[in-house]
């Protein structure tokens, strides 16, 4: 569970990243971090976002994860 804002200590940072258009944004919920690549357009990036959001992995209470594995098998002609 986050702190309340006002006992809120950690910096929130976007790393840019490269790869281009075919990569999906991660995030290291660990560290507070978003990886983002350097996305062609605007429209790119906000696809990719969504994408990852929608389809991404899940991290309970006991540290069991899934991948995000389908979102990586989908082809970006289907978006």
């Amino acid at each position: 569970r986050l702190p309340v804002a006002q006992r809120w200590t950690h910096p929130f940072k976007l790393h840019c990243t490269g790869g281009g258009d075919e990569r999906l944004p991660v995030s290291h919920t660990c560290f507070f971090q978003f990886d983002l690549p350097n996305y062609s357009s605007a429209e790119v990036c906000r696809a990719r976002i969504l994408t990852a959001v929608t389809y991404a992995g899940a991290i309970d209470g006991d540290a069991q994860y899934s991948s995000g594995a389908e979102a990586m098998r989908m082809s970006w002609e289907d978006d």
